[in-house]
């Protein structure tokens, strides 16, 4: 009795071991964690620092999103996209451009709540150990992918919060040399209003033309 006892004991005991470690596998999924930290269904703030090739870091980059809408704020450009309709303007002029964007567009803007998508649908994607419980994502497209990126890469903290992630695209920037994301901070849940992701006119001193390329 006391033999059967003990047995049925060491049986439970190796049960929980066993959905301790089932459940340890699931929530360590690295690329669905990193997917998490970059989620903005319940808003989400990213502050970040931007380095195009051959060009000096741009610092104090925000994004906040909401869903799929995004609000952009750069040096180079700021851009508004509130689920339909995207409207940028780049830095020093007195227009904004104001169109129907398609995936390929949005994702070169909001590239860092693309992430999710792109790593579980468009990528194939390896997940390297680095010192310090840091982990590097290596991703390459997939044959049909149709968006502007060629190689994309994330290195991440234990916890897979992405620090610095860097990326090539075809087109004018040389496509052997990385554009750098180096992010700073991110806020989630993060409060926003559905005006925030549209421009509006009022919000600036100067007159700003809209050219709708619709």
């Amino acid at each position: 009795m006391k033999h059967q006892i003990v047995k049925t004991v060491f049986s439970v005991l190796l049960a929980v071991v066993a959905i301790g470690s089932m459940a340890q596998v699931k929530a360590t999924d690295p690329i669905k964690a990193l997917s998490d930290k970059v989620n903005p269904s319940d808003g989400m703030l990213i502050e970040f620092t931007l380095t195009y090739p051959d060009q000096k870091p741009v610092h104090g980059c925000t994004l906040t999103a909401q869903g799929e809408k995004f609000y952009l704020n750069t040096t180079p450009l700021t851009a508004w996209y509130n689920g339909k309709l995207l409207w940028v303007m780049s830095s020093g002029t007195n227009e904004v451009n104001l169109t129907s964007p398609s995936e390929s567009e949005l994702e070169e803007l909001s590239l860092l709540i693309s992430l999710s998508r792109l790593l579980k649908q468009d990528f194939t994607t390896s997940v390297q150990k680095l010192p310090n419980n840091m982990s590097r994502f290596l991703a390459t497209p997939k044959a049909g992918y149709g968006g502007m990126l060629t190689s994309l890469s994330i290195d991440t903290d234990a916890s897979y919060t992405p620090s610095i992630i860097r990326f090539k695209e075809k087109g004018d920037r040389k496509e052997d040399k990385e554009t750098v994301i180096e992010i700073k901070k991110i806020t989630k849940p993060y409060g926003t209003t559905g005006k925030l992701f549209e421009f509006d006119k009022k919000n600036f001193s100067r007159n700003i033309e809209v050219i709708d390329l619709r």
